[in-house]
């Protein structure tokens, strides 16, 4: 996803040595399960890797205040992205 280690350690809130040293971190697991369960519901709107990772950092959701999927995961609303992801899926937007 081209993510950097203190990313996905600020994504967890941990420290990003925690990435190496105890990545056994139950913070650390938890951030990761979901940011895959995002990428998971990503690629079923959008099945080419790439552009699934671009849409996550990148394109601005007008129901969420133009904010991003990443931005919303960094607010602890992964159910609100998996939502608004399957909403798209099945055709409903809004």
């Amino acid at each position: 996803m081209g993510l950097l280690q203190q990313d996905l350690a600020a994504l967890a809130g941990v420290h990003r040595n925690t990435m190496r040293t105890h990545p056994e971190s139950p913070k650390l697991q938890a951030a990761l399960r979901d940011l895959m369960r995002v990428l998971s519901a990503t690629m079923e709107v959008q099945p080419d890797a790439e552009r699934a990772f671009f849409l996550i950092k990148n394109q601005p959701i007008p129901e969420f205040r133009h904010k991003t999927i990443w931005q919303l995961l960094q607010e602890g609303r992964t159910e609100d992205a998996i939502s608004y992801l399957e909403s798209i899926t099945s055709g409903f937007v809004g």
